[in-house]
Parts: structure tokens; C-alpha cells; sequence
């Protein structure tokens, strides 16, 4: 039996432009903070149309804020608990448009500030 038909008509090819959205994560004051600090990550989706996106966080690879609205995420009064790697990715809904997970950033929480 024959594996393969051959094409008799004519093949049509149908190229799709897809935008890439770019996500960058960026952290303030530092990426080494002391206990009892207030810790700033933001997640900046860079493309056309930068608005109306929601953000993912992920800390070391696992998802902790699905599909919500914290961008900027603060970190009030941090602790050793919260350092790790963190990054985060960007979805809107209105045209399902989806971003690249984004760099990482480490964040590392030692002893109490002036100690």
C-alpha cells in the first residue's frame, strides 16, 4: 500500500503573524533585602498594546498568584520565606493574547535591617 498520495491540485500556504509579548520582571529596592523591608516586584509586558493585562507570579517554578491583578506585587514586612526565584508572564483576555514567561529574578531575604 501507498504511504503517501501526491498533491494533484494545487498546496496553499497560510503564513500567520502571532505578536510577541516580551515580559520583564523587575524588583526594588534590591535584589538582597533585610527582614522587615517592603519589597516591590512588577511585572512590565512590553509589545503593542501594553494595557488590560493580568499577571501570573510563579516562585521557584510554581504558580502563586494565577490570573490576578497584583502588579505591582508588594512585599510588606518580608521575610527569609520569600526569597527565591521569581518570575511572572502576562494573559488579556479581550483579544486572548498571551505573554513570555519572563526573566527571573532572585530575591534574597537576610537578618534585620541595622542589626
Amino acid at each position: 500500500s501507498r504511504l503517501f498520495s501526491q498533491c494533484s491540485g494545487f498546496c496553499l500556504v497560510v503564513c500567520v503573524s502571532v505578536p510577541c509579548f516580551l515580559s520583564v520582571c523587575l524588583v526594588s529596592p534590591d535584589n538582597h533585602v533585610f527582614r522587615g523591608e517592603t519589597v516591590t516586584l512588577r511585572c512590565d509586558i512590553q509589545g503593542e498594546g501594553d494595557t488590560g493585562w493580568t499577571n501570573s507570579w510563579y516562585k521557584n517554578n510554581y504558580s502563586i498568584y494565577p490570573y490576578n491583578t497584583y502588579n505591582p506585587y508588594m512585599i510588606s514586612s518580608v521575610t527569609q520565606y520569600y526569597s527565591g526565584t521569581y518570575t511572572c508572564s502576562g494573559y488579556r483576555g479581550r483579544d486572548s493574547q498571551s505573554s513570555e514567561i519572563s526573566n527571573a529574578v532572585t530575591l534574597t531575604v537576610s537578618g534585620e535591617l541595622g542589626l
